[in-house]
């Protein structure tokens, strides 16, 4: 994984309070409970180290921002004391502040008007970044986006309403096929007990199953998905199996093949860098592992070479 990521991660330290029950009375939602801004800041410092732009949010902000907002966020952003309807986070606004190409969605149209106010009450112009989809259901808008999320951002259904802990597995299934081949979860109210429940107590399990890593946890958890190991998993020694699909691939050369991936791969000494080992994969498999997906492989091979050399010339 990228040092600087564990660094910014690692070097995360603010205090926590975890609840052991869902219901939180307004005043220790003021007064007592983490607020998300730090959270918020610290995935966005991590999501640009790593290049990454595109915020899928499921579950939109209910309270309109203004100028007090504005210097909690870009101050120090206490992490117990902030403007009352910062306790709601304003995820999406301070995504697409931050200059993430932001798509909102929610079910309450109300949502949408608060986004509107936000920018009149900062006396800014509405950011072309960001893109509102109110109202909407959230699973229904995954299944119908046609692009790469980069940041899925999951803050819908209430903490205590129904199938809630249901809906956040559901809306990552659903966008599971939609990931960048780097990306993070980032799920708000997760400071509760396991008793307790929060959004993510399905979805973390499943997640850390699938090898994401924990970056951080608190008001909100962000995961990352294991991607150099995934990547360079296939240069490794692997068990012997009867499937030739799991060991020599035939679009990767097969084993007959002096070309076969993995031994270019270490001829040229590229097994031990995931970056390059990912662009001579892609492009040897481009239109032979799956027709359909040609331009997608081609595409994946172009951002680990672009990651690449981003990496060489900081």
């Amino acid at each position: 994984m990228n040092n600087k990521v564990l660094e910014l991660s690692s070097s995360f330290n603010v205090p926590k309070k975890y609840w052991d029950t869902i219901h939180i009375s307004g005043e220790q939602h003021t007064f007592e409970r983490s607020k998300p801004a730090p959270y918020l800041k610290k995935a966005m410092e991590i999501a640009k180290e790593l290049n990454l732009n595109r915020v899928v949010e499921i579950g939109a902000t209910r309270f309109a921002i203004t100028d007090k907002c504005i210097d909690y966020f870009f101050g120090d952003s206490d992490p117990f004391v902030a403007p009352p309807c910062c306790n709601d986070g304003h995820g999406g606004i301070f995504w697409a502040l931050n200059g993430f190409e932001t798509h909102s969605v929610d079910i309450d149209p109300n949502c949408k008007t608060q986004a509107i106010w936000s920018f009149e009450n900062i006396k800014k112009p509405f950011p072309p970044n960001l893109h509102l989809n109110m109202p909407q259901d959230g699973i229904q808008f995954l299944k119908d986006f046609d692009k790469e999320i980069e940041i899925l951002f999951l803050d819908g259904w209430d903490v205590g309403t129904d199938l809630y802990r249901e809906k956040h597995l559901e809306a990552f299934n659903v966008a599971k096929s939609k990931l960048s081949p780097v990306h993070l979860i980032l799920i708000d109210d997760t400071d509760f007990e396991i008793g307790a429940q929060g959004k993510d107590h399905l979805l973390s399990p499943e997640l850390l199953k699938l090898g994401y890593k924990l970056l951080f946890d608190g008001r909100q958890k962000l995961y990352i998905n294991d991607y150099l190991q995934a990547e360079v998993s296939i240069v490794k020694e692997q068990p012997k199996t009867t499937t030739e699909m799991v060991n020599h691939p035939k679009h990767y050369g097969g084993e007959e093949s002096v070309y076969e991936v993995v031994k270019v791969a270490e001829a040229w000494g590229l097994d031990m860098d995931a970056y390059l080992f990912n662009v001579v994969k892609y492009v040897a498999r481009a239109g032979k592992k799956d027709t359909d997906k040609e331009l997608q492989d081609l595409k994946k091979a172009l951002w680990y070479l672009e990651r690449k050399i981003q990496n060489l010339q900081k």
